[in-house]
């Protein structure tokens, strides 16, 4: 048996129809069931053995729920009733019958004090005091459409002071309510299709939903924008979900068959925008020199400006007339370089975010782009197998070096600007004189390089495939292959590089988790990522990470806070 796998303990049997709703004891000791077949029965979850049957209803009981303190349960059914239970005696001690459909989820009030029950049916909301029998509040109308859930706040909550309650519709919306005044306090929309169920997490900070939509949806209820995060993953109609009482997981149940247990903690502290992000896969994101902007380029035929702190839009460059593959940045952080599939390099001015110049001279889709470090000098590399050399201030082609026999994927200058390198999908990587516009050398490599980068200290050159990352001693003349140091990675590579720093940092998707790669370092393990944003591109510079997906969103990550940004 594998060490750590779930177990079948027991099998409960003795309802005749299906069961709709389960409710352990505030102790654990006790789960109760009700069932289509009118009856809840209570089960000793030790021995998994029956207790006793609780009958009185007379049609199909579909939600059970414990006051806090275990001495009472309530039940809602189709025969329009919500009956309280005294679990000592296991007798009716009040049934509440003023509801004209059938009562479809009910919860307890957290406070054992206020002895409140909840109650939803049709587009209804009631609150019934236990203790004295009588109607504590009514909302009409609370929903469109049939109320599907209902779930009072924790005591503690970023909501303000007193109670709330939430409620989950089939008319695909979540609502705060006030659960004294009645008065809504908000409305949560995103959901493409009715809310099944939804949870506070212990400290009421966060409520997660659930939906036929496939999604569970995670919302901050102190933020304006409430949206957290979206988790796909499910394959069919996700029915439950619930947080555990430390609060660190999430958990969620689907008609796929499956349970998914998500870490809390990736998606707390998240800023959810509302920006219109990139509407294709993003092929490259980088930071700006200043530091405070990501740039990223998709094949939406746009490169787009964001805030790094708040993950906010900032601005949209749309002159390319295609796909745009490369982006770089001028060593003054003047001026941004991008390359696209409709052949062309356009020059932007980053104060004003306006174009400056487009070179055109390929006769292919352009590649990789990279800047000079040292003069006014762009290299760019072309699916037309040249490389071409321009001058920025005259925005003229000096000269187009060829040799390669396939696509050049990368380009890069050395430290000093002496040198550049670029690597094509002929398998090879060749070293260039910049002065003299010829090539010093080319080196076979197997594999398809993604990514080249010269080391600060103008020592090692750093190539990386999706398999393996080498550093070459580029100075070493002639050449010997056998210098390669070679780490070999099982996972799939992300074309990134540390800018500015003498360490470069590669990163690495495997098993779901993002790991850097620094040198010929061991894999240092930063977090795990959620399938559905199939991330497809990544930069770092210090200790923030930006991915960029295929479905056009990008992810922020800064591993000094622990914390993620999704614009």
């Amino acid at each position: 048996m594998t060490s750590g796998a779930p177990v079948l303990t027991n099998v409960l049997t003795g309802h005749t129809n299906c069961v709709n709703s389960l409710a352990f004891s505030p102790d654990g000791s006790v789960l109760v069931s009700a069932s289509h077949d009118t009856t809840i029965r209570r089960w000793n979850v030790a021995a998994g053995a029956p207790i006793d049957i609780l009958t009185g209803h007379t049609s199909w009981v579909r939600s059970v729920a414990f006051s806090p303190d275990g001495t009472l349960l309530a039940s809602g059914s189709d025969d329009t009733t919500v009956r309280i239970w005294d679990l000592a005696s296991g007798q009716t001690v009040q049934e509440f019958k003023d509801h004209w459909g059938g009562v479809s989820a009910l919860a307890f009030s957290p406070d054992p004090k206020e002895n409140i029950v909840a109650v939803s049916f049709s587009e209804e909301i009631r609150l019934w005091n236990v203790s004295t029998g009588e109607e504590a509040l009514s909302i009409d109308e609370a929903h469109r459409m049939w109320v599907s859930g209902i779930e009072f706040s924790p005591p503690s909550t970023v909501l303000g002071d007193g109670t709330f309650l939430a409620s989950a519709s089939v008319d695909k919306t979540i609502k705060i309510w006030d659960a004294e005044s009645g008065d809504k306090i908000k409305t949560l929309k995103g959901h493409t299709d009715c809310v099944r169920t939804i949870a506070f997490n212990p400290s009421g900070t966060l409520l997660a939903s659930a939906s036929p939509d496939k999604t569970v949806r995670v919302w901050d209820l102190k933020a304006s924008k409430p949206l957290l995060r979206t988790l796909g993953g499910h394959s069919s109609c996700v029915n439950a979900v619930s947080f555990t009482p430390d609060g660190e997981t999430l958990v969620s149940a689907s008609h796929d068959h499956t349970i998914r247990l998500w870490d809390v903690a990736s998606i707390s502290n998240v800023n959810s925008s509302d920006a219109v992000s990139h509407s294709d896969l993003i092929r490259v994101v980088a930071f700006a020199p200043d530091g405070a902007t990501i740039v990223s380029a998709s094949d939406d035929n746009t490169i787009r400006f964001w805030n790094v702190k708040t993950g906010e839009p900032i601005d949209v460059l749309r002159e390319h007339k295609s796909w745009v593959s490369c982006i770089a940045f001028s060593p003054n952080g003047e001026s941004l370089a991008s390359g696209s599939y409709d052949n062309t390099v356009r020059i932007w001015n980053m104060a004003s975010r306006s174009p400056k110049a487009c070179l055109e001279g390929h006769t292919h889709s352009v590649r990789s782009v990279a800047f000079s470090p040292v003069d006014n000098l762009l290299i760019s590399g072309s699916d037309d197998q040249s490389l071409i050399l321009w001058d920025t201030q005259s925005n003229e082609l000096i000269a187009r070096m060829t040799g390669h026999t396939h696509d050049v994927r990368a380009v890069e200058f050395s430290r000093d600007g002496a040198v550049v390198a670029s690597a094509s999908a002929d398998r090879s990587i060749k070293l260039w004189d910049v002065k003299l516009r010829s090539l010093l050398t080319s080196i076979a490599y197997e594999g398809e390089v993604q990514s080249l980068a010269f080391s600060t200290d103008g020592v090692h050159l750093s190539v990386m495939t999706s398999t393996e990352t080498s550093h070459y001693p580029y100075a070493l003349d002639p050449p010997d292959t056998r210098a390669w140091q070679k780490v070999i990675h099982n996972g799939r590579a992300l074309v990134s590089h540390s800018p500015g720093s003498a360490k470069h940092i590669h990163l690495l998707m495997r098993d779901g988790c993002l790991y850097a790669i620094d040198g010929p370092a061991k894999d240092k393990r930063i977090c795990w990522i959620p399938p559905e944003y199939h991330v497809e591109v990544a930069v770092s510079m210090g200790t923030k990470i930006v991915l960029g997906t295929r479905n056009g969103a990008f992810v922020l990550l800064d591993t000094a806070r622990r914390s993620m940004t999704m614009s």
